[in-house]
């Protein structure tokens, strides 16, 4: 069983991050460095699960797992701030500046094959509801990455069309062969950079 509890992670040397550093109102998870890198020492010393995460450039977030609802994982901040999960993908966020949150159901296992699907999307501040094609493409080549060690991952490509806003993206995952998405970049709001989450698992 994996392991949750709501109380952030904390980093040691790490520096509170101040409200005008981050989205929305995660200023009280704690920043890491830009290039910041997950040791397996430092994930054995930890009891919970967690996500490290970063919009764009941005400073390092760790956010613990505090529920699970069947494929839904919500990773939680100390001020309850959440970004919601399924298998992976990014499907509602709370307590950002600027939030989203899926009103459809997603096709089952995603990740699992090349698929195509339509889904609405709530957005706010703007508030909108949106129309999103979702394209998502298996790469026939594996892809090496940094998650403890160097990975060589399964690499699926999700192209994301808002027709709406005029607006294109690529949501990113990097898959083990269990395929447990381990590493994704995706995108979170029209007004916000894309979101880099690396999911840590304690059983």
């Amino acid at each position: 069983m994996i392991k949750i509890f709501i109380t952030l992670i904390l980093i040691q040397s790490c520096a509170i991050v101040g409200s005008s550093q981050v989205p929305g109102i995660l200023y009280k998870s704690i920043a890491g460095y830009p290039d910041l890198k997950i040791t397996k020492n430092f994930v054995d010393q930890q009891e919970y699960s967690f996500v490290k995460a970063q919009f764009g450039r941005g400073p390092i977030i760790i956010l613990t797992l505090a529920y699970i609802d069947g494929e839904d994982y919500e990773w939680r901040s100390s001020d309850n701030s959440s970004i919601v999960t399924r298998n992976g993908k990014l499907i509602k966020t709370s307590g950002l500046k600027h939030n989203l949150a899926l009103l459809s159901h997603l096709p089952p296992m995603l990740l699992s094959s090349e698929s195509e699907s339509k889904y609405l999307m709530e957005l706010s501040n703007p508030n909108a509801i949106i129309e999103v094609k979702s394209d998502v493409l298996r790469s026939p080549h594996r892809e090496n990455i940094f998650y403890l060690d160097f990975y060589d991952a399964v690499v699926f490509e999700e192209t994301l069309t808002i027709d709406a806003l005029n607006i294109s993206a690529i949501n990113k995952y990097w898959v083990n062969d269990q395929n447990q998405v381990l590493v994704t970049k995706q995108f979170v709001h029209p007004f916000l950079s894309p979101l880099h989450l690396e999911f840590f698992y304690k059983y």
